[in-house]
């Protein structure tokens, strides 16, 4: 339907609205998608394709209000603001302030389960926000996340935690066969959550809030003295069952160090074969190799060089696209990242670009959504003409890593069984290329 005596026209099909301008696809999202209707209908007042007074009328049937407040909003806070909600005036997100809170009040010797609910948030929320958070900041592989709730962000649902908590407590009543029997274990678990949450509330207070020592140290120690003497007292049941959750722990903290640690030495070997980008520019100039059409984008974890994937790409295809987006994601040691420093976009010549978008470890990565707010940034690109290329890693341990071969092993077998990138991204897997390739740790 045409807008107005505007050039927009706006087609809905198959369950997808595309917005026209003249002839030419200017952007397109699953209907029902507000906010995206918001951001591409904003866009276009702001670049004067239309206007408020045809927008005012049918089929759109927009308040004249509503669309001065999306262009205030739009100025202000910038395009990608339509995708963060800054206006909910009863905010239910796991945020740090939240696990500090639950830290505060479990320091006091509160039972964890009620902690929580006097902190008003839910055992299963905390339990699984944290798993994200943990995702993000690199200490666990990807994982299937199910968000519940279109209102509350922290609501989210991860069936792997879920099917292992089934199994460990089937196993527990197995093991122990009665409540009586698990004393021990519990006495030790709790008392040794109280030591830690006194840890963790000396550094969020020193180094989140920056209190000075004097007023830090005081509350700690006065904590410390109960909680080191309630777990002194249940250490003495350690064979008794104790050796349980002291075992769980160090076994979860040796998985997280090891994918942690194996990551970092992924990284280092990626960094040895990666090609300065101006060579790699200087070569294409050179070999000129056939470009065809649409826009190639090649997931990147580091924001400098040349993607390896490119590189085995175009070593076996002979072939590059008439754009070329290397897009960096990278996690910031922050719950959230402002919408006006998330993208930073850079034109590399040649039909080349540098994406890097930054996200809060409390945000979950989404690549069509990124690659739609980048077009607010100059970069020309619809997703029927998109492809996404990734590298698909077989893990050998026969190399020099400075690793015990075991947990090379054990590295490899997490990477092996974690979430594919394809959805963990959310990339249409229709339109996902994978590159294999061997890498000897």
């Amino acid at each position: 339907q045409r807008i107005g005596r505007s050039s927009l026209s706006i087609l809905e099909k198959d369950g997808a609205v595309t917005y026209f301008l003249g002839t030419d696809n200017y952007f397109k999202h699953p209907k029902g998608d507000k906010q995206s209707e918001r951001f591409v209908l904003t866009s276009l007042m702001e670049n004067g394709h239309v206007r408020a007074c045809d927008l005012e009328k049918a089929p759109l049937a927009s308040p004249h209000r509503t669309l001065m407040n999306w262009r205030a909003r739009y100025r202000e806070d910038g395009p990608t603001s339509f995708f963060r909600k800054f206006d909910n005036p009863k905010p239910r997100v796991m945020t740090p302030e939240k696990v500090a809170e639950c830290a505060t009040i479990l320091a006091g010797g509160v039972h964890p389960a009620e902690a929580v609910r006097r902190a008003g948030l839910n055992e299963s929320t905390l339990r699984k926000a944290l798993t994200r958070q943990a995702i993000q900041l690199g200490f666990l592989p990807r994982m299937h996340i199910v968000h519940t709730s279109g209102e509350t962000e922290g609501q989210i649902y991860i069936p792997l935690v879920n099917q292992a908590l089934a199994v460990a407590c089937i196993a527990l009543v197995l093991v122990f066969k009665s409540s009586s029997n698990l004393a021990a274990a519990y006495g030790i678990a709790v008392t040794g959550t109280m030591c830690i949450t006194s840890f963790v509330y000396f550094f969020v207070a020193r180094y989140t809030w920056n209190w000075p020592l004097w007023k830090v140290l005081p509350p700690v120690l006065l904590f410390m003295v109960f909680d080191v003497t309630y777990f002194g007292s249940n250490a003495l049941k350690f064979f008794d069952g104790g050796y349980l959750p002291i075992a769980v722990g160090v076994w979860m903290l040796f998985t997280m160090a090891t994918w942690r640690d194996g990551r970092r030495m992924l990284a280092e070997s990626f960094a040895q074969r990666t090609l300065p980008f101006d060579l790699f520019l200087e070569d294409v100039k050179s070999t000129k190799p056939h470009r065809v059409r649409g826009t190639a984008v090649f997931m990147f974890s580091s924001p400098t060089g040349t993607s390896p994937v490119l590189l085995h790409h175009l070593k076996h295809n002979q072939v590059l696209h008439e754009q070329v987006v290397m897009l960096s994601i990278q996690s910031e040691r922050r719950p959230y990242v402002h919408p006006q420093e998330q993208l930073e976009l850079t034109n590399m010549g040649e039909g080349f670009y540098r994406l890097t978008a930054k996200i809060g470890y409390m945000e979950s990565p989404n690549v069509p959504t990124i690659m739609a707010r980048a077009t607010m940034l100059g970069l020309r690109t619809t997703p029927e003409t998109t492809s996404f290329f990734l590298g698909r890693e077989t893990l050998l341990t026969t190399g020099p890593a400075p690793l015990w071969r075991f947990r090379k092993i054990l590295f490899a077998l997490i990477s092996k069984n974690a979430q594919s990138a394809t959805a963990f991204f959310g990339l249409p897997p229709g339109r996902v290329v994978e590159l294999g390739m061997q890498i000897d740790l």
